[in-house]
């Protein structure tokens, strides 16, 4: 499922919210507000393929994304399976 990110009108929050492409989440996650949220569309990244003077091309900022990911996913890995050995 494709991440959106969206800000909540009532508390001010972003964040990354998972869905469908035709659901439209109701409910801020943070503050409970109903119909407050509104969808981000700009990025804080060049879409070009030439990277922004001073700003990291979009493949390293992926690069680097996955390469933080991957220690957490393995670290969270871990833990369920001492979780799941435990019981």
């Amino acid at each position: 499922m494709p991440i959106y990110v969206y800000g909540c009108t009532s508390c001010g929050d972003k964040m990354d919210i998972s869905h469908q492409m035709g659901e439209n989440p109701l409910t801020c996650p943070v503050c409970n507000s109903e119909n407050t949220l509104e969808r981000d569309y700009t990025t804080s990244f060049s879409l070009n393929k030439k990277a922004s003077k001073g700003k990291a091309p979009v493949g390293q900022i992926v690069r680097d994304f996955i390469e933080n990911t991957k220690e957490e996913v393995y670290r969270e890995k871990e833990n369920l399976l001492r979780e799941k050995y435990d019981d």
